[in-house]
């Protein structure tokens, strides 16, 4: 049970996430002294008035604001855990529910920012990025580290460690390098590869276009394979907009594309993928929904932005309105890490209306194009990461996603299908826990 003088919006969101979604621990919220008195079990006191037999959590008082305003908070490290919200008079030393409101509300990215040329909110922005903790889920190890003090404070104490989970993801922004995209497509194609003389290009396209070769992007069959061979379930996020420079997938409505989506579900589940143009266009999202619900012949719910191209909150009030319930775009592009701080999927707060929303927020931690190197090859550092990055969600008994693309497996001799299933083998390399891709 939780106390407070003041109960609002903020503080009810961020003790349920805290609490309730991330630890799996039943809570209350109240501002009824009494009521709070009479209850029998672990207690916190949230405020500046100290209850005996509570555990007191000083308010910094953003849980108590509206609106926004411009600030960076102030950071200490307690039990070699970096907090922010730091203050002596209370028991563990820091607003721990000022902190996970801050970082998880995405806040500084409704403040004015400087934008990369996708228009897109960069890693490099990030407080997390500019504090060296981008690669730590500090609101899972904030909640676990609440839960020991709570054990502490109230030895009768006890509850379930929630069960870590690996989602792999994959966007199919290309099903096909060359098959089934037309004469005209195919003949630019060609003379660029001609003028680059890229001859080789030329050959394999002429052979997948006779029927003597399989196309290089097709690469769904062993996607499957890999998935079944370790026992997990993807979910996959199709492109559908319009051709555009950003936008090359075929149409959802060709036969071919349509088998590959109806495979896909039969082995997992299917999203969207909203095009680069329908970034800040409702109506063409909407559009693009639709398409993917006429294949599937059933309502869709999940969705990924193509390129990341997220604004707080305009797009996600957009996938609210057309019917998404579950959105899988939180991370960043150019570095591995946890955009939000958090290894664990949350609702969505609306931070200019003040409320929670009903859209699940799905953070990956890692993607295939942060660790291109050279002629596309895995670099040598991605091993290293994504590894450190497997046991971190697995130590904090999180939700490990990341991204790979159909066709980052297109090609020999890059490593890619070798490093994604290592990848995999990592993943699932736990013996007291159920490792789940649904």
């Amino acid at each position: 049970m939780v106390y407070a003088d003041t109960v609002t919006p903020r503080l009810k969101y961020a003790v349920r996430l805290l609490l309730e979604t991330v630890m799996r621990i039943p809570s209350g919220i109240t501002g009824d002294r009494e009521e709070f008195m009479r209850y029998n079990g672990p207690k916190i006191c949230y405020g500046k008035e100290k209850f005996t037999e509570a555990f007191h959590i000083m308010a910094s008082g953003l849980l108590n604001e509206t609106g926004l305003r411009n600030f960076v908070p102030k950071t200490d490290t307690i039990d070699g855990i970096p907090v922010l919200f730091p203050a002596e008079s209370m028991d563990g030393g820091f607003d721990v529910f000022s902190a996970v409101f801050y970082l998880v509300t995405r806040y500084e990215e409704y403040l004015p920012f400087r934008p990369d040329r996708h228009g897109r909110f960069p890693a490099e922005e990030s407080f997390l990025y500019r504090q060296g903790w981008l690669n730590r889920p500090l609101v899972n190890e904030w909640a676990i580290w609440l839960a020991s003090e709570l054990k502490k404070a109230f030895p009768d104490f006890s509850y379930e460690r929630p069960l870590y989970q690996c989602i792999p993801t994959i966007d199919v922004d290309n099903a096909f390098a060359y098959c089934h995209k037309g004469f005209f497509r195919n003949l630019g194609g060609a003379i660029r590869d001609v003028l680059l003389n890229r001859r080789s290009l030329v050959s394999e396209r002429m052979a997948c276009l006779m029927r003597k070769r399989e196309d290089p992007f097709n690469t769904f069959d062993w996607i499957h394979q890999v998935h079944r061979k370790y026992g997990l379930s993807a979910r996959w996020f199709f492109l559908g907009g319009s051709y555009g420079r950003y936008d090359k997938n075929i149409s959802l409505a060709h036969p071919a594309m349509q088998k590959i989506i109806l495979d896909c579900a039969s082995n997992g589940l299917v999203g969207i993928h909203p095009s680069y143009h329908s970034f800040g266009n409702e109506k063409r999202m909407k559009r693009e929904k639709e398409l993917a619900e006429a294949v599937l012949r059933k309502s869709v719910t999940m969705s990924r932005q193509h390129f990341l191209r997220i604004r707080f909150p305009e797009t996600f009030r957009s996938l609210i309105r057309i019917g998404i319930r579950e959105d899988y775009s939180l991370g960043y592009s150019s570095h591995p890490g946890f955009r939000a701080g958090i290894a664990s999927p949350f609702f969505f707060y609306d931070l200019l209306t003040e409320e929670t929303t009903g859209l699940m927020l799905y953070p990956f931690a890692f993607m295939d194009r942060t660790f291109y190197g050279p002629d596309g090859q895995v670099s040598d550092s991605a091993a290293g990461i994504t590894g450190n990055i497997i046991r971190t969600v697995q130590r904090v008994k999180g939700h490990l996603m990341f991204i790979f693309h159909n066709e980052t497996f297109a090609c020999p001799g890059t490593g890619w299908r070798d490093f994604y299933t290592e990848v995999l083998a990592k993943a699932i390399s736990l013996e007291d826990d159920k490792v789940s891709g649904t």
